[in-house]
């Protein structure tokens, strides 16, 4: 049985590297008032598609609401399209949070920008 339960888990662990290649580390998109967002993107290898991760990092001592949206581009040149705005709560135990998209198909991978950032801080 415990044979049975290591070869399951380790089978998810292997599967899991297997179906996502990463392709960059994290890369800073934009900081404002002490939040930080930044982007790694994984191909598929068994769908043609692109996950992005957009991660907020709040580097202050405060509880924040963060209000953004995500602009993406699936062609280099191409024109930027909105993704829905997004709120994030983020304190000081809680400091980060992380956001998987799928912007773009065939493998590109997009261009991504941040933008409408407002920042709030909460009591």
């Amino acid at each position: 049985m415990i044979k049975k339960v290591l070869f399951i888990a380790n089978f998810f662990i292997a599967s899991s590297h297997l179906l996502n290649a990463q392709t960059e580390e994290w890369k800073m998109l934009a900081s404002q008032e002490g939040v930080e967002f930044y982007v790694a993107h994984y191909i598929s290898k068994i769908s043609p598609t692109v996950n992005s991760i957009i991660k907020i990092q709040n580097t202050t001592e405060q509880q924040v609401a963060i209000t953004f949206t995500p602009l993406y581009a699936c062609k280099v040149g191409g024109p930027f399209m909105a993704f829905k705005t997004e709120i994030v709560y983020l304190n000081t135990e809680h400091r980060s949070s992380t956001h998987n998209y799928t912007f773009c198909e065939n493998r590109n991978i997009p261009q991504i920008q941040i933008q409408n950032i407002q920042i709030q801080i909460k009591p």
